[in-house]
């Protein structure tokens, strides 16, 4: 039976507590906030770690350092500069906040000013606060897939009335690919999840999945999940069209005899799979006379999505989280191996399913991009596209579970220029 919210929020407090007490001694110098801007280095290409005192990590798995802030949203400890490592937090201040950038702007009066305002400058200070804000969201909708399909697979129906154990199976794993379009509560979508069972069954989903195992999952039995920001960021950018058609095609069988797959990495492979699936996705769903103009709801909608977010909505997600899902799916039959998974693929989605205890390779979330010499952009305020609240009445996901969301790195008293706010003066040692 699923834990309570409150359990699994005091659990999570708890280990933050423990792990702040166990690295005192190290880390208490990092949150000091009076630091000043240093002006002292040109851009560069900064490095990322996570923190790595073996005096103190004896032993990794029984503390809880992969369970921080910084491990679980791909938020480095430290970050290298030409004068040695900083914590992230110091670096924040001393270094990203050096460094300005003048960028177009919107005029605020043509008629008055004439050209004046069409340019400000923008501190990299804010740049990295946006991209920490969007790497979070990039690894908290991650993480919710891979619950959601740990769930699934290792859900027993002990305890559970049969029917609402199933219920509840599927509707978990169709959250984690449509969002709330995954909704299974109402009569009109009560075959939704047999229709996405044959749809695993046809050549949209079984070719890229041939494909994707003999190119990759064949010598990484064990692998983790592709980096969800890096996919989504390569996937969404309409500056590489040109460069995704050439490096992974269009999604045509055929083509794998002409990719030069030698120095692929997890997630190009990850993104030829995506491609594939949408492109004969589609063209399946046009066999049976379905398009993107008719009105579409569940996994099918997904596959004509136009949008551009590191989240659930994202137009990619559907294909990504599918990809993560049929992963774990044959990982898990390694283990618990039944008569009917080269059929199904995906045999959690069927009535007859009985989970079995399953240990996930640890969920891979990337790390947040800090250098100053890719674009600044500062993405716009997030909205959250999921009914946390709905999905908690129906036992899908947790109480507080959205809260994962709204974490900050810090909460220092900083306007997004770096500059002081009105009123906070610098805090002493």
């Amino acid at each position: 039976m699923a834990d309570d919210g409150l359990d699994f929020l005091r659990r999570q407090q708890d280990e933050i507590v423990e792990f702040y007490d166990q690295h005192a001694d190290y880390t208490g110098h990092w949150y000091r906030e009076h630091a000043d801007p240093l002006y002292e280095f040109e851009p560069y290409n900064p490095e990322g770690r996570f923190y790595t005192n073996r005096l103190l990590l004896e032993d990794i798995d029984v503390l809880y350092l992969r369970a921080d802030f910084y491990h679980r949203n791909g938020i480095p400890h430290e970050v290298s500069t030409p004068g040695g490592w900083r914590s992230f937090r110091l670096w924040m201040l001393e270094v990203a906040r050096s460094w300005w950038q003048t960028v177009d702007r919107p005029a605020l009066n043509p008629e008055s000013f004439g050209d004046i305002y069409e340019r400000g400058n923008v501190n990299f200070f804010q740049v990295m606060r946006s991209r920490v804000d969007r790497q979070v969201k990039y690894a908290v909708w991650t993480n919710f897939a891979r619950r959601r399909h740990w769930e699934a697979l290792t859900m027993s129906h002990e305890g559970y009335d049969r029917s609402y154990a199933i219920r509840l199976r599927q509707e978990g794993i169709m959250y984690s690919l449509c969002g709330m379009d995954g909704s299974l509560v109402s009569g009109d979508d009560s075959q939704e999840a047999e229709s996405f069972a044959r749809f695993l069954r046809s050549p949209a989903v079984r070719l890229p999945w041939e494909e994707f195992g003999e190119d990759w999952l064949a010598s990484h039995h064990d692998t983790s999940n592709p980096k969800w920001n890096q996919v989504q960021s390569i996937l969404a950018n309409p500056d590489l069209a040109t460069y995704r058609r050439r490096a992974y095609g269009v999604g045509i069988p055929d083509e794998r005899r002409r990719l030069d797959k030698t120095n692929w990495s997890y997630e190009d492979h990850a993104i030829r799979f995506i491609i594939s699936v949408y492109h004969l996705g589609v063209a399946v769903l046009a066999e049976d006379g379905i398009g993107p103009d008719d009105p579409l709801s569940g996994w099918r909608s997904c596959l004509f999505k136009q949008t551009n977010t590191p989240d659930i909505e994202d137009r990619h997600w559907f294909g990504f989280c599918l990809l993560m899902l049929l992963t774990v799916s044959w990982q898990h039959n390694v283990r618990h191996p039944t008569i009917h998974y080269n059929d199904r693929l995906v045999p959690a989605i069927y009535p007859d399913y009985a989970g079995g205890d399953f240990s996930f390779p640890d969920t891979e979330v990337g790390m947040v991009n800090l250098s100053p010499l890719t674009p600044w952009i500062i993405y716009p305020p997030y909205e959250c596209p999921f009914d946390f609240h709905t999905t908690a009445s129906l036992g899908v996901t947790q109480a507080g579970e959205h809260l994962a969301l709204e974490q900050r790195e810090s909460e220092t008293e900083l306007a997004d220029n770096g500059g002081r706010l009105p009123g906070h003066p610098p805090r002493d040692e």
